[in-house]
């Protein structure tokens, strides 16, 4: 993935930056498709978080 190659060349203090919304904190009628997309988001850049943590930005 694209992270795993730019995790390098952040320098100290950086920061990667997810954009998503609060749809995945409830269910909302005919939306269920699009708040599971915004739940998987969260949990990647949760993977991420813990697996790139010794990288330090």
């Amino acid at each position: 993935m694209i992270i795993y190659k730019l995790a390098p060349l952040i320098r100290d203090g950086g920061s990667i930056v997810f954009t998503s919304s609060v749809a995945d904190e409830g269910g909302t009628p005919r939306m269920s498709v699009y708040g599971a997309s915004k739940a998987a988001m969260r949990s990647l850049a949760s993977g991420f978080a813990t697996e790139l943590k010794c990288v330090r930005f």
